[in-house]
């Protein structure tokens, strides 16, 4: 896990739910604010992250690392893009 950020395990007989909270002014919530930015900003890459999401959504059922890591490179990238559109 990242510092700074914080993932709460789901009760007992609960399923599908991911809470976690981030510390303010830690890379995480960096993270989070630039990628939502970025997003509101540009509809195609939101639709593109959108249809991704959706392609995975059957692993966080089965392997929530799985649909986690298959997200992790396209959100590095948008992550990129956000912060070389900042300078």
């Amino acid at each position: 896990m990242n510092k700074g950020r914080e993932q709460f395990g789901n009760p007992p007989g609960i399923h599908g739910l991911h809470l976690y909270v981030v510390v303010a002014g830690s890379l995480p919530h960096r993270d989070h604010v630039d990628l939502r930015d970025y997003l509101r900003g540009n509809a195609a890459d939101a639709k593109h992250y959108g249809d991704l999401k959706a392609r995975l959504a059957p692993w966080l059922s089965v392997d929530r690392e799985r649909y986690f890591e298959g997200k992790r490179p396209f959100i590095d990238e948008l992550l990129e893009r956000a912060r070389l559109s900042k300078t």
